[in-house]
């Protein structure tokens, strides 16, 4: 869960705006994607739904909507990307620089394994 959070951050940080413009298509109701990126998506959740489903009947973590779970991270992780205008000005800075996006993904770990009540299998 840390390694895909980590990642999820670090798009968000090196590909602000393809993350920014695929952001703006899903809100605008995918027009545009591509069936086999939608397709490709779909099954990307599902298996880490799956994953996440398997943890919990494993007793690794507690019992959580594995999809809200993913929400939750995507919308967190995101945020750094879509919303960089705002958390510059909140933090004062005139860029996000690398030890922001670590401390949000600290942050973000911190939350999530906590909140979902994480063992070490």
């Amino acid at each position: 869960m840390t390694e895909y959070i980590r990642a999820k951050v670090k798009i968000s940080q090196q590909q602000p705006y393809a993350s920014k413009v695929f952001a703006s298509e899903i809100m605008h109701g995918a027009p545009h994607l591509p069936p086999e990126i939608a397709e490709q998506m779909l099954q990307q959740t599902r298996q880490s739904s799956a994953r996440i489903q398997d943890w919990i009947d494993r007793g690794l973590m507690a019992p959580v909507d594995p999809q809200h779970l993913l929400f939750t991270i995507w919308a967190s992780t995101q945020t750094y990307a879509d919303f960089d205008w705002q958390i510059t000005r909140v933090t004062g800075k005139d860029q996000l620089e690398e030890e922001d996006y670590q401390a949000a993904a600290d942050l973000i770990c911190q939350l999530v394994l906590k909140g979902c009540e994480v063992k070490s299998p």
